[in-house]
């Protein structure tokens, strides 16, 4: 999205919250879905182990693992037609179009890291879990 196309959306919640009437908030809410509604796959990855593997390991081995973990991932997303949110601690936030991308894309990242694991000690050896769930979003 461009600037001017999140000025839009800014300014659009900032007159849903001024409005009194509930007329023109359900107004504004409907322009709101209109021009930045989607229905899309919401896909979350989180690294497991975070706790005992800083307490055991340290801090800064852990967010080794994370890099790589960023590394592995946001291909395996474009490559099944997704696109990246953001990356948050140890976790992954990604859409994507349909649930069977979503799906094949959870599987090739449990096919990556399996195979990197067997060429990394075990102590660096990266586990995941991921969650889809499909829904009507606001996309900015």
């Amino acid at each position: 999205m461009n600037k001017k196309q999140s000025k839009q959306f800014q300014d659009l919640l900032l007159r849903y919250s001024k409005e009194l009437s509930d007329q023109g908030r359900h107004e504004i809410e409907a322009a709101l879905w209109k021009e930045y509604g989607a229905e899309l796959v919401v896909f979350v990855l989180d690294m497991s182990g975070f706790s005992l593997l800083t307490r055991k390991y340290g801090i800064v081995h852990y967010l080794s693992m994370v890099r790589r973990m960023q590394l592995t991932t946001e291909p395996i997303i474009k490559t099944y037609g997704g696109s990246m949110i953001k990356y948050e601690a140890d976790n992954c936030f990604a859409v994507f179009p349909d649930p069977l991308s979503a799906v094949n894309a959870a599987i090739s990242m449990q096919h990556a890291f399996t195979t990197a694991n067997i060429l990394s000690s075990d102590d660096l050896d990266i586990h995941i879990a991921c969650g889809i769930d499909y829904g009507k979003l606001l996309m900015i």
